[in-house]
């Protein structure tokens, strides 16, 4: 590993560095999994690297799994932490977010733009739960709808209660952060009880179709639409694609829901469409 931290200087993690650890999560991850007899399915970008290229797309610094709601339930309950990785759930009271992540706290640590969590775990993969959602479009699109309103709320007052150091020198942006460190002293617990309504409603939502009983199905992330609308009968057996040197499941229709999402998603977009997460948050070693 390289980037190690060289007396009291804050060393980022290169995108290598970010994709090293988050597999040793998901190496982690996929043993439980295994051992519990939880399924789960590599999803988005990192299926797309599976499917595509048998590993990580080159510019991609994240792991996205999905688990049916059921394992997914059964994954918040039991999953293990330990003494190199946490999980992080709404469930457990130690997540601001309507998803799962698990996280190293070992190695590294982050910083994002809205606060996700009062710890400070570092580099983490995102576990989605696979929700159902209704049989016509015109249904979903109202679902959808819902949801990001819901989800820009709640991204809004993550930011809000998100303390900045003050690193800038030009006086009007010294007044915004100044106002801003004033809001969050004068309104904060006010702003976290409407996080905890916002968060609760985005719960609720996610549970308003119920997955057993559903033929369609979707999960909450960061992006919507139908792009995120698929038909269940593509989850419901799995095969096994190579990914970094190892095999991990992916769901048997995943050309369908790689279409669904990405088009032609055996042909690499252009550059202008590769992004990371760098605007969202920054990842250290400790």
């Amino acid at each position: 590993m390289k980037g190690m931290l060289k007396g009291c200087n804050m060393q980022n993690l290169d995108i290598k560095d970010i994709q090293e650890v988050s597999l040793d999560i998901l190496k982690r991850v996929d043993s439980f999994c295994k051992s519990n007899g939880i399924r789960y399915f590599l999803d988005s970008g990192t299926l797309l690297g599976a499917a595509r290229s048998k590993g990580f797309i080159p510019w991609d610094d994240d792991i996205d799994l999905v688990m049916p709601r059921p394992d997914y339930s059964k994954f918040e309950k039991e999953f293990i932490d330990s003494a190199e990785y946490k999980l992080f759930a709404p469930s457990k009271g130690n997540c601001l977010l309507p998803y799962a992540r698990v996280c190293d706290i070992n190695r590294t640590y982050s910083k994002s733009r809205a606060m996700w969590t009062k710890e400070k775990p570092g580099v983490g993969i995102d576990i989605f739960p696979l929700d159902g959602a209704p049989d016509t479009v015109e249904e979903f699109d109202e679902l959808s709808d819902e949801f990001v309103l819901l989800r820009n709320d709640l991204w809004r007052l993550r930011y809000a209660i998100t303390p900045r150091p003050l690193t800038i020198c030009h006086p009007i942006e010294v007044l915004k952060e100044v106002a801003h460190a004033c809001r969050r002293r004068i309104l904060g617990a006010s702003i976290n009880r409407d996080i905890e309504i916002t968060l609760c409603s985005l719960l609720k939502l996610q549970a308003r179709y119920d997955y057993t009983q559903s033929s369609m199905c979707y999960y909450i992330g960061v992006n919507s639409g139908r792009r995120k609308y698929w038909r269940k009968e593509w989850f419901e057996e799995e095969l096994k694609l190579e990914f970094c040197g190892g095999v991990y499941p992916a769901p048997k229709g995943y050309d369908e829901r790689l279409t669904a999402e990405y088009g032609d998603w055996q042909m690499p977009p252009p550059d202008s469409c590769k992004q990371d997460h760098v605007n969202i948050q920054t990842v250290y070693w400790r």
